[in-house]
């Protein structure tokens, strides 16, 4: 790989968003999130797996296994807005023709990229190139927390606490924490809380990415704040 992944802890233990899960969902939210971070978001990326382990190796990330994924022509326009799609460009195989059909029954579909005025339906590439195309560029400034696993996530006040089982940053707390993928309850190493959420869970807690923008605004709420209040000290000095 072309850049390295380090273990930095840039905020403490405290964080506006904390990513568990440095797979497909986890890295992609990073990169969406790559304004807000450049203008003091704070966020963390925890990820079981090493980073920055060879593609060859047995302990490849799962974004680095040996099988395909099928991406739309919608993925590859926002992937090209995020800066990605040129990272993986040359790997993805194109999508001209679909046919879909049901073994012994009536009717088929036919549908042409050509007849659809699109360059291709969608395209096919190895994780393993999807994988090390999403670790490009990751924003500096972020808290990544690998090889590290969640060993408790519990439901607090104004958001969730995670219990992660090495120092430098064996607790951390965040508004919001999206579960892309590395976290699994009940299979007695990554455990969930059970304690109840908030009444209103929404102003903060953990739920997986596809909930809904309102997790992910109310979590950009705080740093908004903190950007007006910047604004009027700069405006009053």
């Amino acid at each position: 790989m072309s850049q390295q992944i380090h273990a930095t802890n840039a905020f403490g233990s405290s964080f506006d968003i904390v990513i568990v899960g440095a797979g497909m969902v986890g890295l992609s939210l990073v990169h969406m999130l790559r304004p807000a971070i450049s203008q003091g978001l704070r966020v963390a990326l925890v990820e079981r797996f090493d980073l920055n382990v060879s593609p060859e190796s047995d302990q490849t990330p799962p974004s680095f296994d040996g099988r395909a994924t099928a991406l739309s022509f919608g993925t590859r326009q926002i992937f090209e807005q995020l800066g990605v799609w040129q990272h993986i460009a040359a790997e993805a195989c194109a999508i001209e023709h679909i046919h879909v059909s049901e073994k012994g029954r009536f009717g088929q579909t036919h549908l042409d990229c050509q007849e659809s005025q699109v360059e291709a339906l969608g395209y096919v590439i190895r994780n393993r190139a999807l994988g090390r195309g999403l670790l490009r560029d990751i924003p500096p400034s972020i808290t990544v927390l690998a090889p590290r696993a969640v060993k408790q996530l519990s439901m607090i006040g104004q958001g969730a606490q995670l219990q992660l089982p090495l120092p430098p940053c064996s607790h951390c707390s965040a508004r919001l924490v999206p579960v892309g993928a590395g976290l699994s309850q009940g299979d007695g190493q990554h455990r969930a809380s059970q304690q109840p959420a908030p009444p209103r869970p929404w102003r903060g807690g953990a739920a997986s990415v596809g909930e809904g923008g309102r997790w992910l605004q109310a979590a950009l709420r705080p740093w908004r704040a903190r950007r007006r209040e910047a604004a009027r000290a700069r405006r009053q000095a």
